[in-house]
Order: structure tokens, then C-alpha cells, then sequence
């Protein structure tokens, strides 16, 4: 009997045909014009999933072609099935590969962290590119967290180039809290570049600003010192943050180029208890958190570009993330975290995912029971100053007041007290 074209068979030739025809600059300045616009990204995106349509399609009719079940409507049911299984074959063998790996990181990482408050004081050396003003402030979460609630008394950061010269006794800035009659007024280059403690600006809970201004009105001063490297409980040296993109791997190579089988291959150094007798140091690969399957992975192309514009089109192979290690940031705040505790209670790869998709206040302990504690503090101290308050310190007092109602509590009676102060009534000079 003569084979008979089907209409699968020309969606087979068609794909094909397309998947040839704009894998090329032509293709790319496709995308990417579709790409910009709201309404063209599906079609963008279609372009991109021609080669995984292909594949799948083709695989469908080859399949249906050969198996022995004469029921039409089971037949499609299983070709779907079977061609679906394509592309979980690669990934499926490539964590079955990477596994093993990936165990020993993670029992090793699991070995380095310490009971919650051993870490008492800490030392990071980051890349020379790194601000420590913007790192503590902005970019590691963490560490500004552990500073607020006390975890960490003391964050020292440092410069690559300066550990690598002087491995003993670097230059570092370290940040702490700590009881003084008069606080410093810093200059840092924390968010819009203020000086910390002058002018009026309004207070926000969990804001460096003002939990800094707030805690030095109690005399619970902010200090940002340059010196030399002071022994910790725990020092860090991140040698680089590599730049990766998780999801994708370019070109449709084997599965030994798959996201999971790319191990983090820059070194971490941990030194416990310097200056210790019990001093111990550790090299590891990486830092990891494991993300849980399935990992589907499907082939793909996008437009390559050269000095802004698309130049080609390449492809590559997506496959889920097995795990991450320190690429960016977000893990140098969840490593920190994991030194300094506590755990989140959604556990790593959650908390991962979140940080992500842009979740970043999942790491905050500090809470506004602290953020309370430390306006109450701060408003006693205002009370018992003889000298009148300014118009800033009125507005500490009013925000607690404020505070103190909406949690209620032990705090109401004082909230009233000070209500009734004519030194912080709304019609003082």
C-alpha cells in the first residue's frame, strides 16, 4: 500500500524548513524586533522553540509510524507520550552523571556551617570590584540582618588584592554596632548617598538610614572603621562571582555541557577560629542548594549580539538548573546566612528560588518587635535629654507612638506618656 502524505508530515517539513531558514542574522533581527514589543514577544518566542517543535513533531511521527496498536485514538496517546520522553532522556542522564558530584559539595558545604551564634565575628574578602558600603547595605542581605539583630557583631570586608598581598594582616573596613556618648557621622555609599544622621528624612522600617539614626539617639552607635584585619570567627575569601546564565547552555553538544555537570570550579576558603588554637581552614568548591526536578530540557535558539544589535542566531540546549553555587550576590547572602543562622524555615532551594524571582526580604529576621524595641529605646533616651528635640527626633517619638498603638501591648502606657509630653507635641519649636 503506498505511503500517503499526512498533514503532520507537512507541520514536520514546514518546521523544519522554518527552523533552517532563520537560524541566521536574518532569523535574529526577527526575534529581537518581536522581542521589544508586547505583542510580538509570543511570536519571538516561537521562533526561539522551532528547533524544540521540530524535534518534537518528528519524533511524534516516527514513533506513531512504528508502533504496533491499531486503535487510533491510543496510538497518538503513546506517540505523545514516547516523544515527550525525548527530552527528558539528556537531562535525566546528566544528573544521573552529576549526582554523585553534587553529593559530595553538598555534604562537604553541610560540614562547614556553624551552631546557630558561633559566628560572632566575620571576615569577608570579596572581589576588588565589590563595594563594601554597597555589599552590606544593598547586596548581601545577610549581613546587614545579622548586624541589626546581633548575630554578628562585627563584619569586616576586604579587597581581594589586599588579602592576596598580606594574607596576615590586610587592610579591611569593618562594620559594627557598639555604645558610644557621641556617634560618628558617616559618609558612606549606602542608598542616595546621605550623610547618616543630618537632615530630615523620613523613617522607614528596616532602612539603614534610619535604624542607624534611630539606634545612635540611644547611644547604640554605627561604626564604619578602615584598619587592618582583626582575627575572626570565621573568615571567607570568594576568589571571584562568576558570571553564568543558569537556565541555558549554548550549543547542542552532549550532556557533559549541561548546566549540572558545570561544577563551580572557583575555590571558596574558609578559616575558622583565627588566632585560635583550634583554628582550622577548608577549601571548597562551592557553596550549593539543590533545586528539586524534573529537569526538562528541550532544544532552543536565540540571536546572538554584537555591539548591541543581532549579528546571528545560536543554539543550545535549556535544561532546569540541578543547583547553584556562589554566582552572584544573592548566594554570597545565602552563604552568609548559613554561617550566621537561622535556617529559613522554607529551607534553601526555596529560599533560592525566591531570592530569584526577586523575594529578597525572605532573609530578614529583624522584625517590627525589634524595629519597636529600638524606636522605645531611642524615645526614653529623648525623654530624659534635657535639651529640647529637633524636628527628626519629634518624628522618632511620633513613629514608636504610632507603633506602639497599632501593636498594643506593654508599650500603650508609654505611648501615652509621651503623647502628653509637650516637648514632642505637634506644636513644639
Amino acid at each position: 500500500m503506498p505511503y500517503t502524505i499526512k498533514p503532520i508530515d507537512w507541520l514536520a517539513g514546514a518546521l523544519a524548513v522554518l527552523t533552517f531558514l532563520l537560524a541566521n542574522k536574518f532569523g535574529a533581527g526577527l526575534m529581537f524586533l518581536f522581542g521589544i514589543s508586547i505583542i510580538g514577544i509570543p511570536i519571538a518566542l516561537l521562533i526561539g522553540l522551532l528547533p524544540a517543535l521540530t524535534l518534537w513533531v518528528v519524533a511524534f511521527r516516527l514513533v506513531r509510524a512504528v508502533l504496533p496498536v491499531a486503535n487510533g485514538a491510543w496510538k497518538n496517546a503513546l506517540a505523545t507520550v514516547l516523544a515527550t520522553t525525548i527530552y527528558l532522556v539528556p537531562a535525566y542522564i546528566s544528573n544521573q552523571q552529576t549526582a554523585p558530584a553534587l553529593a559530595r559539595i553538598e555534604a562537604a558545604s553541610a560540614s562547614l556551617r556553624l551552631p546557630p551564634g558561633a559566628m560572632q565575628s566575620f571576615s569577608l574578602v570579596v572581589p576588588d570590584t565589590l563595594d563594601a558600603d554597597e555589599l552590606l547595605t544593598k547586596q548581601c542581605p545577610a549581613c546587614w540582618d545579622g548586624l541589626v539583630k546581633g548575630r554578628i557583631t562585627r563584619l569586616e570586608v576586604a579587597r581581594l588584592s589586599a588579602y592576596a598581598a598580606d594574607p596576615a594582616g590586610f587592610e579591611a573596613i569593618a562594620f559594627r554596632f557598639g555604645p558610644s556618648d557621641a556617634c560618628p557621622t558617616l559618609r558612606t555609599n549606602a542608598p542616595r548617598g546621605s550623610v547618616i544622621g543630618g537632615g530630615i528624612a523620613p523613617l522607614q522600617f528596616y532602612d539603614f538610614e534610619s535604624l542607624v539614626y534611630v539606634r545612635a539617639l540611644a547611644g547604640n552607635c554605627f561604626f564604619r572603621e578602615l584598619g587592618r584585619h582583626t582575627p575572626s570567627d570565621v573568615l571567607i575569601v570568594v576568589p571571584r562571582l562568576a558570571s553564568y546564565r543558569a537556565a541555558t547552555v549554548q550549543g547542542l553538544q552532549s550532556q557533559a555541557t549541561f548546566p549540572g555537570t558545570r561544577l563551580y570550579t572557583s575555590p571558596i576558603t574558609f578559616v575558622w577560629h583565627e588566632g585560635r588554637p583550634d583554628a582550622a581552614r577548608a577549601t571548597d568548591t562551592a557553596f550549593y542548594a539543590k533545586i528539586l526536578g524534573p529537569f526538562v530540557s528541550f532544544p532552543y535558539m536565540e540571536p546572538s549580539m554584537g555591539m548591541g544589535v543581532p549579528d546571528g542566531m545560536r543554539f543550545g540546549w535549556a535544561c532546569r538548573e540541578r543547583s547553584g553555587g556562589i554566582w552572584d550576590y544573592t548566594d554570597l547572602s545565602m552563604l552568609v546566612a548559613a554561617l550566621s543562622g537561622p535556617t529559613p524555615q522554607q529551607g534553601y532551594a526555596a529560599w533560592r528560588n525566591d531570592q530569584r524571582r526577586g523575594i529578597s526580604m525572605s532573609s530578614r529576621t529583624y522584625d517590627y518587635e525589634d524595629w519597636r524595641t529600638d524606636l522605645r529605646q531611642a524615645s526614653l533616651a529623648l525623654a530624659a535629654r534635657p535639651a529640647p528635640p529637633d524636628a527628626r527626633e519629634r518624628t522618632v517619638v511620633r513613629t514608636f507612638i504610632q507603633l506602639a498603638d497599632r501593636l498594643g501591648g506593654k508599650d500603650r502606657a508609654l505611648a501615652q506618656l509621651l503623647r502628653e509630653n509637650p516637648k514632642f507635641s505637634n506644636d513644639a519649636p
